[in-house]
């Protein structure tokens, strides 16, 4: 609900006082506070919802749900990047987005589903091309196919251990393939 603030506003007004809730959203994830990110996110949903500003709503969605899935609220983050990708004529590159951070969802939650995030990673290859994957990306794509049972052929990405991402990435796919050893040592450098 919008404060009478808020209500008074025109509507390039309104979208950036959306705009700004969206900002101060990202800083505060950018300094790890997902629950005051969650609230301004929520309030530019409303914001967008009111002004029938359906580009600026599905973004807001879509940092919702990677919002909820930074909290592990992995159900919920599933539900909207379900709903995203289902919408019709979305917006390319919010698609592309959705789809690349749903199939990382479906690798990093405890009731991993390495087979859809393969299916969602392909699809996501086939019409953006891999170029497009992030190191997050492509680590969770790798550790997807060898949990998949496909050891042959991967292709993994960088090897530079003073990214922290790479250090977890190594560290779960030592830890599943049962080198302990070798997992705690990538665990150490991660922390």
């Amino acid at each position: 609900e919008l404060t009478k603030a808020e209500e008074s506003v025109g509507k390039c007004d309104g979208i950036y006082l959306g705009m700004i809730k969206m900002a101060q959203a990202a800083a505060y994830t950018n300094t790890y506070n997902s629950v005051e990110a969650l609230n301004c996110i929520t309030e530019a949903i409303d914001i967008y919802k009111c002004l029938e500003e359906e580009r600026y709503h599905l973004i807001a969605k879509l940092k919702l749900a990677q919002t909820y899935s930074n909290l592990m609220e992995y159900d919920k983050a599933s539900q909207i990047y379900t709903e995203l990708l289902e919408t019709e004529k979305l917006d390319k590159d919010i698609y592309a987005i959705a789809i690349r951070s749903f199939a990382f969802l479906m690798v990093i939650r405890p009731e991993q589903d390495c087979k859809e995030a393969l299916r969602l990673y392909e699809i996501a290859e086939e019409n953006f091309g891999s170029e497009y994957f992030d190191i997050a990306d492509r680590w969770a794509l790798a550790y997807a196919e060898i949990s998949s049972g496909k050891i042959d052929g991967i292709e993994l990405p960088s090897d530079d251990e003073s990214d922290g991402r790479t250090c977890f990435w190594k560290y779960r796919i030592s830890k599943m393939l049962g080198d302990t050893d070798i997992a705690l040592s990538f665990l150490e450098k991660y922390v």
